[in-house]
């Protein structure tokens, strides 16, 4: 089941971008894409479970079919991030029709992004 709008919370302007192109890439170009970049991922932690709600009327008083919560795992076992986000929201209930989804990436979007290939 594909998702035909998104809402994601980042923690900047530079992985708003990133993300959104990076979703356009893996689904289709034509895709909505509803982006709430926060500063940093101290506020992402903090302010992502109110700001969901701001996706449930983003398309003409509807909600997107998938909110998606990206942050830094910062070399903390990134399961155990997306797990303690998950916690937050555990007793609301939100209603995209594919869910809320965390993720917490490894290393920080402009290290894996600039890495250097070894061949």
């Amino acid at each position: 089941m594909s998702a035909n709008s998104y809402g994601i919370i980042v923690e900047g302007d530079y992985d708003s971008a990133v993300y959104d192109a990076l979703i356009r890439r893996l689904t289709s170009p034509h895709v909505y894409i509803k982006p709430l970049p926060c500063e940093g991922k101290p506020s992402v932690m903090k302010k992502f479970p109110g700001l969901l709600s701001a996706f449930k009327y983003e398309i003409g008083g509807n909600p997107v079919d998938m909110a998606i919560v990206i942050v830094d795992a910062d070399g903390k076992d990134p399961l155990a991030v997306e797990a303690k986000m998950r916690l937050k929201i555990q007793d609301r209930h939100y209603p995209f029709r594919l869910d809320v989804r965390f993720y917490a990436v490894p290393q920080a979007m402009d290290a894996w992004l600039l890495a250097e290939s070894t061949p």
